[in-house]
Protein backbone atom coordinates (compact mmCIF):
# COMPACT_ATOMS: atom_id res chain seq x y z
CA UNK A 1 0.00 0.00 0.00
CA UNK A 2 1.35 3.42 -0.87
CA UNK A 3 2.04 6.25 1.56
CA UNK A 4 -0.69 8.38 -0.04
CA UNK A 5 -3.32 5.72 0.62
CA UNK A 6 -2.12 5.32 4.22
CA UNK A 7 -2.39 9.07 4.80
CA UNK A 8 -5.87 9.14 3.27
CA UNK A 9 -6.94 6.20 5.44
CA UNK A 10 -5.50 7.81 8.60
CA UNK A 11 -7.20 11.12 7.76
CA UNK A 12 -10.52 9.34 7.17
CA UNK A 13 -10.26 7.54 10.52
CA UNK A 14 -9.30 10.76 12.30
CA UNK A 15 -12.21 12.69 10.78
CA UNK A 16 -14.54 9.83 11.67
CA UNK A 17 -13.40 9.99 15.30
CA UNK A 18 -13.81 13.79 15.43
CA UNK A 19 -17.31 13.61 13.98
CA UNK A 20 -18.27 10.94 16.52
CA UNK A 21 -17.14 13.25 19.34
CA UNK A 22 -19.41 15.99 18.00
CA UNK A 23 -22.20 13.41 17.66
CA UNK A 24 -22.14 12.60 21.40
CA UNK A 25 -25.62 14.09 21.76
CA UNK A 26 -26.92 12.51 18.54
CA UNK A 27 -28.46 9.20 17.60
CA UNK A 28 -28.46 7.70 14.12
CA UNK A 29 -32.04 7.46 12.87
CA UNK A 30 -31.47 6.16 9.33
CA UNK A 31 -28.72 4.98 7.01
CA UNK A 32 -28.88 4.32 3.26
CA UNK A 33 -26.39 3.31 0.59
CA UNK A 34 -25.77 6.01 -2.04
CA UNK A 35 -23.00 4.22 -4.02
CA UNK A 36 -23.96 0.56 -4.46
CA UNK A 37 -21.98 -2.64 -5.11
CA UNK A 38 -18.96 -2.23 -7.32
CA UNK A 39 -15.40 -3.46 -7.81
CA UNK A 40 -12.84 -0.65 -7.85
CA UNK A 41 -9.12 -0.57 -8.53
CA UNK A 42 -7.24 0.64 -5.46
CA UNK A 43 -3.46 0.67 -5.67
CA UNK A 44 -3.54 -1.82 -8.53
CA UNK A 45 -5.75 -4.29 -6.65
CA UNK A 46 -9.42 -5.01 -7.36
CA UNK A 47 -11.53 -4.30 -4.28
CA UNK A 48 -15.23 -5.20 -4.15
CA UNK A 49 -17.67 -3.67 -1.66
CA UNK A 50 -21.43 -3.97 -1.36
CA UNK A 51 -21.65 -0.27 -0.61
CA UNK A 52 -18.97 2.36 -1.12
CA UNK A 53 -20.73 5.32 0.45
CA UNK A 54 -23.51 5.65 2.99
CA UNK A 55 -25.77 8.57 3.86
CA UNK A 56 -26.66 8.72 7.56
CA UNK A 57 -29.34 10.79 9.25
CA UNK A 58 -29.03 11.80 12.89
CA UNK A 59 -31.35 13.22 15.49
CA UNK A 60 -29.47 15.49 17.90
CA UNK A 61 -30.18 17.14 21.23
CA UNK A 62 -30.14 20.91 21.07
CA UNK A 63 -26.95 22.52 22.31
CA UNK A 64 -29.03 25.29 23.92
CA UNK A 65 -29.36 23.94 27.46
CA UNK A 66 -32.29 25.01 29.63
CA UNK A 67 -32.12 25.29 33.38
CA UNK A 68 -35.08 23.13 34.35
CA UNK A 69 -34.14 22.99 38.03
CA UNK A 70 -34.79 26.68 38.76
CA UNK A 71 -38.17 25.91 40.42
CA UNK A 72 -36.30 23.81 43.00
CA UNK A 73 -33.86 26.66 43.69
CA UNK A 74 -36.80 29.07 44.02
CA UNK A 75 -38.25 26.82 46.75
CA UNK A 76 -34.96 27.08 48.68
CA UNK A 77 -33.65 23.65 47.68
CA UNK A 78 -29.95 23.03 47.22
CA UNK A 79 -28.23 20.54 44.95
CA UNK A 80 -26.43 17.83 46.91
CA UNK A 81 -25.34 15.48 44.15
CA UNK A 82 -25.06 14.75 40.46
CA UNK A 83 -24.42 11.47 38.67
CA UNK A 84 -24.45 10.19 35.13
CA UNK A 85 -27.17 7.59 34.61
CA UNK A 86 -26.99 7.12 30.82
CA UNK A 87 -24.04 7.15 28.43
CA UNK A 88 -23.73 6.71 24.69
CA UNK A 89 -21.52 4.00 23.14
CA UNK A 90 -18.56 6.40 23.17
CA UNK A 91 -18.85 6.91 26.93
CA UNK A 92 -20.18 10.49 26.79
CA UNK A 93 -22.84 11.18 29.42
CA UNK A 94 -26.27 11.64 27.85
CA UNK A 95 -28.40 11.92 31.00
CA UNK A 96 -27.48 13.34 34.41
CA UNK A 97 -29.43 12.77 37.58
CA UNK A 98 -29.35 15.74 39.94
CA UNK A 99 -30.14 15.17 43.62
CA UNK A 100 -31.66 18.04 45.58
CA UNK A 101 -32.37 18.63 49.25
CA UNK A 102 -35.39 20.74 50.18
CA UNK A 103 -36.74 21.98 53.49
CA UNK A 104 -40.24 21.01 54.43
CA UNK A 105 -42.65 23.16 56.38
CA UNK A 106 -42.19 23.05 60.14
CA UNK A 107 -44.86 21.54 62.36
CA UNK A 108 -47.77 23.58 63.64
CA UNK A 109 -49.20 23.96 67.13
CA UNK A 110 -52.81 24.28 68.17
CA UNK A 111 -54.56 25.12 71.43
CA UNK A 112 -56.99 22.56 72.84
CA UNK A 113 -59.65 23.69 75.26
CA UNK A 114 -60.71 21.23 77.97
CA UNK A 115 -64.28 21.85 79.00
CA UNK A 116 -64.10 19.86 82.25
CA UNK A 117 -67.16 19.25 84.39
CA UNK A 118 -69.45 18.77 81.42
CA UNK A 119 -71.40 15.66 80.79
CA UNK A 120 -72.18 14.08 77.44
CA UNK A 121 -75.11 11.69 77.15
CA UNK A 122 -76.35 9.53 74.29
CA UNK A 123 -79.34 7.20 74.64
CA UNK A 124 -79.15 7.27 78.44
CA UNK A 125 -75.43 6.50 78.59
CA UNK A 126 -73.53 9.44 80.05
CA UNK A 127 -69.86 10.25 80.09
CA UNK A 128 -68.28 12.84 82.38
CA UNK A 129 -65.73 14.92 80.45
CA UNK A 130 -64.51 16.58 83.64
CA UNK A 131 -61.79 13.95 84.15
CA UNK A 132 -58.20 14.94 83.44
CA UNK A 133 -57.20 14.17 79.85
CA UNK A 134 -55.18 10.99 79.39
CA UNK A 135 -51.59 11.96 78.52
CA UNK A 136 -50.92 8.52 77.04
CA UNK A 137 -53.77 8.74 74.53
CA UNK A 138 -51.70 10.69 71.97
CA UNK A 139 -48.82 8.21 72.33
CA UNK A 140 -51.19 5.28 71.85
CA UNK A 141 -52.83 6.75 68.75
CA UNK A 142 -49.38 7.51 67.32
CA UNK A 143 -48.19 3.95 68.00
CA UNK A 144 -51.29 2.52 66.31
CA UNK A 145 -50.73 4.70 63.25
CA UNK A 146 -47.06 3.68 63.05
CA UNK A 147 -48.12 0.04 63.23
CA UNK A 148 -50.74 0.58 60.49
CA UNK A 149 -48.23 2.33 58.21
CA UNK A 150 -45.60 -0.35 58.84
CA UNK A 151 -48.08 -3.05 57.90
CA UNK A 152 -48.90 -1.22 54.69
CA UNK A 153 -45.47 0.00 53.55
CA UNK A 154 -42.78 -2.18 55.18
CA UNK A 155 -40.41 -3.91 52.77
CA UNK A 156 -39.59 -7.27 54.41
CA UNK A 157 -36.39 -7.72 52.37
CA UNK A 158 -34.76 -4.46 53.48
CA UNK A 159 -36.80 -3.71 56.63
CA UNK A 160 -37.37 -0.16 55.39
CA UNK A 161 -40.65 1.31 56.62
CA UNK A 162 -40.75 4.92 55.46
CA UNK A 163 -39.28 5.73 52.06
CA UNK A 164 -39.69 9.52 52.09
CA UNK A 165 -40.14 11.56 48.93
CA UNK A 166 -37.57 11.85 46.20
CA UNK A 167 -37.08 15.31 44.64
CA UNK A 168 -35.09 15.06 41.44
CA UNK A 169 -34.82 16.84 38.18
CA UNK A 170 -33.88 14.90 35.07
CA UNK A 171 -33.10 16.18 31.63
CA UNK A 172 -33.60 13.46 29.06
CA UNK A 173 -32.82 13.16 25.39
CA UNK A 174 -34.46 15.80 23.17
CA UNK A 175 -34.91 18.22 26.09
CA UNK A 176 -37.59 16.20 27.89
CA UNK A 177 -37.73 17.13 31.56
CA UNK A 178 -38.96 15.30 34.63
CA UNK A 179 -38.94 17.59 37.67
Amino acid sequence: MRLGHLCALALTLLLGMVSSVFAADCQKTAESCVEGPETRNIGGYPVHRDCWRYRSQFSCVSLAMRDDCQPLRDRGCSQVGSSCIDTNPLGACMLHEQTWQCRVASGSTSTITNCGGQQFCLDGHCFDTGNAPDADFAKMVTALEVQREAGKYVDPTTLVVFQGYDNRCRKKLFGLVNC
